[in-house]
């Protein structure tokens, strides 16, 4: 809804939906506590300054009550979190969770196998017409390199239709 804060149940939904994974309730405490202590170091600010701030962020009202987290506080969270994501060290690591014999390559039954994981309902035609679209060199075989420039929306080969 529009109530302007996140409880500890909507954090955890919010953070999956920005990095793809649950986070552990570690990472859900140390944001709750992050925002606890921005939230006291801004009180502090404004008592030194004794003014208050009037910048239209929804910062004026903010506080930590109980388990909650208010937006502008969240957003400002996230984005520093999401500064430090190294793009490359995810493509990585989703390459080698399809990779699963560790070869450096994928094969269509890698690909369909990880997407009949991630998404049951996916038909193994459009599989297998994404593996074939990667598929540069046409040896069956999808590379590394082939599917960073695949994921990164670099590799436009819609001419290919090969079977495996």
């Amino acid at each position: 809804g529009n109530k302007g804060f996140l409880n500890k149940h909507d954090l955890k939904f919010a953070m999956a939906a920005l990095f793809g994974i649950r986070p552990t309730k570690f990472e859900v405490e140390q944001i709750l506590s992050i925002a606890k202590d921005y939230v006291i170091r801004l009180e502090q600010d404004r008592q030194k300054n004794s003014e208050t701030v009037h910048d239209n962020s929804g910062l004026e009202d903010t506080e930590i009550e109980g388990a909650r987290i208010y937006e502008p506080i969240f957003a400002q969270i996230m984005m520093s979190k999401l500064e430090l994501v190294d793009e490359d060290d995810i493509l990585r690591q989703v390459f080698c969770a399809f990779d699963v014999g560790c070869r450096g390559f994928l094969t269509f039954e890698d690909a369909l196998r990880a997407f009949q994981y991630v998404s049951p309902k996916i038909s193994p035609q459009v599989v297998h017409d994404a593996f074939c679209f990667g598929d540069s060199d046409n040896d069956g075989r999808i590379g590394y390199a082939d599917f960073v420039k695949i994921i990164k929306g670099t590799h436009l080969n819609p001419q290919r239709r090969y079977h495996y």
